[in-house]
């Protein structure tokens, strides 16, 4: 499982090959086949959280904003250790590369929620660290509106 999350998020869903995967896991190919039947359900498997990005996803576009920022600032408060939402972000940008618009936002958002996760749950100091949960969805709504809005 740790080498398909590696795997995954290095290289996105669409990069990674179940022979690398299997390679890193010092395992064969057939293995890993055998015992998650496909690449599609070794991800599944490796990357929890997938059903709640799809519901965070799912709706109105003048929302989404909002809804992924307050779906990330809780995924965080409750365990930024673990979150899976970078390398499902990540897999999102690389299995779209033929629109480079798409791919540039997604990458952009993941930056944006990088750059949250080290100084707000990492570092923790400065301003962003104290600010309340409700403060950072607020700000970080505001932010991934141009993001994934400013057309």
């Amino acid at each position: 499982m740790d080498a398909a999350r590696s795997c995954f998020g290095e290289k996105g869903f669409a990069k990674s090959t179940v022979r690398e995967i299997a390679g890193r896991a010092g395992v064969t190919h057939g293995l890993v086949l055998r015992q998650f039947g496909s690449k599609e359900e070794l991800f599944l498997a490796a990357v929890p959280g997938h059903r709640e990005l799809d519901a965070t996803i799912a709706g109105d576009r003048e929302t989404l904003p909002e809804r992924v920022a307050r779906s990330f600032v809780e995924r965080m408060e409750a365990n930024a250790a673990t979150d899976p939402l970078v390398v499902l972000l990540r897999s999102v940008a690389t299995d779209q590369e033929d629109d480079e618009e798409l791919a540039t936002r997604v990458a952009m958002l993941g930056s944006q929620l990088v750059g949250i996760t080290f100084v707000r749950y990492i570092a923790r100091v400065g301003p962003l660290a104290r600010m309340s949960p409700e403060d950072v969805v607020t700000h970080l709504s505001r932010a991934l509106r141009n993001i994934l809005l400013d057309d």
